[in-house]
């Protein structure tokens, strides 16, 4: 076996993802823990240019490290590995949190010319799979069978659970519900199937990015449901605009189109004396008031 198949072989299986950039930005390699990570072949990705964007790479506020504080661009610089947290876009359009590392190589021994950077990515979800968290055989019921996240009925006896460690302990905690906007009409335009898919992409980010103690799930067709724990107001504010914007970010792409769609979320923080009915009542009011002054906004109870 020649020295570079064995390189190739080595490298692939690493649980790391990794990927070779040159200097001038060219991705020149990409392993397979790259592509089951991601959802890229290296077809897709070797012989692209960084800068193409195909990752739509995001910091934890969302910006673009392309256009921003890009590490990768900095070792190029300077020659120091860096470490960072971002988001990358898979090809099935879900977004997942991974930890990058990116180190220079250099031509010839130790301080040659920077030739290129690899860069090491693993997933950083500090969240388990969701069905992990059922038993196949018992508790199948209590998830949608599209999205796989939990479903109604599983929801609403968490939020029991939450409800009662409130009045017992005062742990505080919130509930949003996330109306899926333009679901209708990419139903309506592309089928079913496709509308399908957006969702899945959709729960894909939101799940993959949320924390472990907090649950989220399908309430309906076109909403989604958050419960968010140890958090007041204006916590459940930056959790809901946080989910916002991921959505807004997911997108389908084939065939020469990108199909996107956007959240309306509404929320409440949970009060002495509430039960889930009046907990939902008042959450589900404030989705209201969202489509009523629009599309692709947020609004929580309270000042």
């Amino acid at each position: 076996m020649a020295k570079t198949d064995i390189c190739q072989t080595v490298l692939d299986q690493l649980p790391e993802g990794v990927c070779y950039i040159g200097r001038d930005l060219t991705i020149s390699y990409w392993n397979r823990t790259a592509e089951q990570l991601t959802g890229f072949a290296r077809a897709d990705v070797v012989g692209r240019r960084c800068a193409d964007n195909l990752l739509a790479c995001t910091g934890r506020e969302d910006e673009s490290l392309c256009e921003g504080d890009c590490p990768l661009m900095a070792t190029l610089e300077d020659g120091r590995s860096r470490e960072a947290t971002t988001f990358v876009r898979c090809k099935d359009g879900h977004r997942v949190p991974v930890m990058i590392h990116v180190a220079a190589v250099r031509d010839g021994s130790n301080g040659g010319d920077i030739t290129g950077v690899i860069q090491t990515f693993t997933e950083n979800s500090r969240r388990a799979a969701i069905g992990d968290r059922f038993d196949a055989a018992g508790d199948s019921m209590l998830l949608d069978p599209v999205t796989c996240l939990p479903n109604r009925r599983y929801l609403e006896d968490e939020l029991s659970v939450r409800l009662a460690e409130f009045d017992k302990f005062g742990r505080p905690f919130g509930v949003l519900f996330l109306g899926l906007d333009g679901l209708k009409r990419v139903r309506t335009e592309h089928g079913a199937e496709v509308g399908d898919e957006i969702v899945r992409a959709v729960a894909g980010t939101i799940v993959h990015s949320s924390r472990p103690m907090d649950a989220l799930g399908r309430w309906s067709s076109t909403e989604l449901f958050g419960i968010v724990r140890n958090v007041g107001r204006s916590g459940l504010k930056k959790a809901a605009e946080r989910l916002r914007i991921l959505v807004k970010k997911t997108e389908l792409s084939g065939q020469g189109t990108t199909i996107k769609i956007g959240a309306s979320i509404g929320g409440a923080v949970a009060r002495r004396g509430d039960t889930v009915e009046s907990l939902l009542q008042r959450a589900d009011r404030m989705l209201s008031e969202c489509h009523a002054g629009g599309t692709n906004r947020v609004r929580i109870e309270g000042r």
